[in-house]
């Protein structure tokens, strides 16, 4: 006799809001370093792309990248990025309380990842106009682009190791997590 599946949505899976800020701040650590391979990948589809290129834009933009503060700041630059793109970037309100079932933890993982995800794009784009290293033009190809790589990793035709790799073939590059950032070097 077969056993129907378990609703996930009735599996109890009680977290504490301390655990589900720790799931949160978890995936926004591991998220960080998505952003950058999706940013750094959809540069590497241009032509004109070189390995140093691609460092000073790094390194530049992480230099001035600690002007967002608050949600507010990631909204308003969220919205010119959506202007720019023509396309929506959510951005979700994450409960803390209430997490209740296994179906409501991988639901705020997910809208985590999403909240992560964007608030980089959003840091990335700010940091890098401000900066002068793109134009609007191109920061709206730029992210549609990424968007697209980003839908094809959620989907699972490629996958974070395929963007890293691209970077390390192609122009000799390492992309690493360092705490809460990242670094990009030259490859040994």
């Amino acid at each position: 006799m077969s056993r129907k599946k378990t609703n996930p949505g009735r599996i109890p899976s009680a977290i504490s809001e301390e655990e589900a800020r720790r799931l949160i701040e978890n995936e926004v650590d591991r998220m960080i370093l998505y952003a950058w391979a999706l940013v750094l990948g959809a540069m590497a589809d241009r032509p004109d792309t070189t390995a140093e290129s691609l460092m000073d834009f790094c390194e530049t933009v992480s230099d001035g990248s600690g002007r967002l503060r608050n949600r507010g700041d990631v909204r308003t630059c969220l919205s010119a990025l959506e202007e720019l793109t023509g396309l929506k970037f959510p951005f979700h309100t994450l409960p803390v309380t209430g997490v209740r079932t296994k179906r409501d933890v991988e639901r705020l993982r997910r809208k985590a990842d999403e909240n992560s995800l964007h608030s980089m794009f959003a840091l990335i784009a700010d940091a890098a106009l401000a900066r002068g290293l793109i134009t609007k033009k191109y920061a709206g190809s730029l992210f549609r682009k990424a968007r697209v790589l980003e839908e094809e990793l959620s989907e699972g035709r490629i996958s974070l190791q395929d963007l890293l790799d691209v970077l390390e073939e192609e122009f000799g590059l390492l992309l690493v997590a360092k705490g809460a950032g990242i670094s990009l070097r030259y490859a040994a």
